[in-house]
């Protein structure tokens, strides 16, 4: 056997009575490997003094634990695919294994003191006073082992401004943010662990592989993408304290349209607010649209927000001028969340965040969601909902959605004046036009 260090970090959960921030502790470990692992994981027993339960996570991947002597034992033959040890139900003292194929061009000191356009670090913790700043043409490169201390992690560990063909590789950890802004033709694949989150904005022809994140801190979103064309983001893992994934229109000083996101092969987890969450911040004065987006093969494994107006495993929240136009959800498995919403599918005028109502959510194909639950948790209704008549939800179509093992459509055996929404259960509200089951 070979041992895998963990390392302690910490997760949110928001106290529904009080508003506190609490903060639980957690642990993950990282390794890369080729063919077959057998993994052995041994709870503390002060902490687990008999173990009841298991699960590895997501549920999707079909992997049944075997429990003796105090151990948990399991196989793993997908690198990239991370997954979740959760114990007696307890959702926060898990072990997270992020895991890579074995790198096979790994850059090394010698190589990198030969080339000037790659910044090099090795092994070792790296204390930043600043972020590392990366230019036209270069290549960072991080060793495994490195880690890259920011003083906070709202802070900056890597950014990339005004660049071009430039490329983040390796296998280390940074403790705070990556930001890409007005930059093109950018590369961040490897396998990286951050405590902070992950900004895009402004950019075109960017390409994230393999991110994996775990935030505990006020609004500790994952991955935001503001007005940016031509993204793809797959092979990613957020575990956050506020939304995972969440794309926007203009906010501070980003502005202009969106096109051709795509999120894929990735798992979400929100300890608070959306696991994705679209739509929501614009530019009124000169409004934006936001066009072509694809969610593909995705786990949802957890959502908790108590307040309604913030709930939704997969929720677009179209305000601020915005519209937003041919959306594809594809292949997406809902985990038994603690407290939310399946689906918000709305334009809105939300006072908090926007200064105009939407336009419009437009062409959205939702095939193949899949939602289990135990029947323990708080779900509160999904819906569709317009905000007037030129305003409004039009052309969402459902193909293949399974509740809890029924197949959910317009032909299903039911009494013939209830609507197929209401074996979701889903509220068709005003202004929602065109969807069809």
């Amino acid at each position: 056997w070979s041992q895998v260090p963990l390392y302690l970090t910490q997760v949110a959960e928001i106290n529904a009575t009080t508003g506190r921030s609490l903060k639980w502790p957690t642990q993950f470990g990282l390794f890369d490997y080729d063919g077959t692992v057998h993994v052995s994981v041994e709870p503390d027993p002060t902490v687990f003094p008999t173990i009841s339960s298991v699960r590895i996570r997501p549920l999707s991947y079909g992997i049944e634990p075997k429990v003796s002597d105090g151990k948990i034992r399991f196989s793993l033959s997908q690198p990239q695919r991370n997954v979740v040890v959760e114990v007696n139900g307890d959702v926060f003292n898990v072990v997270t294994l992020w895991t890579n194929e074995i790198e096979k061009d790994a850059i090394s000191e010698q190589e990198a003191s030969d080339d000037s356009s790659i910044v090099y670090f090795g092994p070792g913790y790296h204390d930043l006073k600043d972020p590392v700043d990366l230019k036209s043409g270069q290549t960072l490169y991080l060793a495994s082992g490195a880690y890259l201390h920011a003083p906070a992690p709202t802070g900056i560990s890597v950014q990339i401004n005004n660049a071009e063909d430039v490329a983040v590789r390796g296998r280390g950890f940074m403790s705070a943010a990556m930001s890409i802004q007005n930059s093109t033709n950018v590369a961040v694949v490897g396998g990286f662990a951050s405590t902070g989150g992950f900004l895009i904005a402004q950019s075109n022809n960017v390409h994230v592989s393999g991110w994996k994140s775990m935030t505990s801190h006020q609004w500790g979103d994952g991955m935001d993408l503001y007005c940016s064309q031509d993204v793809v983001v797959e092979q990613v893992f957020l575990r956050t304290s506020d939304d995972c994934f969440a794309i926007y229109q203009h906010r501070g000083y980003f502005y202009g349209d969106s096109s051709n996101i795509t999120l894929r092969d990735s798992s979400l987890w929100a300890d608070v607010a959306h696991p994705i969450n679209i739509g929501t911040h614009g530019n009124p004065e000169n409004p934006e649209t936001m066009d072509g987006v694809t969610i593909q093969n995705l786990d949802i494994l957890d959502h908790r927000e108590p307040q309604v107006d913030y709930e939704g495993c997969i929720a677009f929240t179209v305000g601020d001028e915005n519209l937003v136009t041919n959306v594809l959800v594809d292949d997406v498995r809902v985990e038994d969340f603690r407290w939310g919403m399946l689906l918000s599918l709305r334009v809105v005028f939300n006072k908090k965040y926007n200064t105009g109502a939407g336009r419009g959510l437009k062409n959205v194909v939702i095939k193949d969601l899949v939602y289990t639950s135990s029947g323990d948790h708080i779900v509160n209704t999904a819906v569709i909902l317009g905000y007037s008549e030129d305003r409004s939800v039009d052309n969402v179509d459902f193909q293949g959605l399974t509740i809890n093992g029924l197949h959910v459509w317009d032909k299903m055996t039911k009494p013939s004046w209830f609507q197929t929404s209401d074996s979701v259960p889903m509220i068709l509200g005003s202004f929602a036009n065109n969807v069809t089951f």
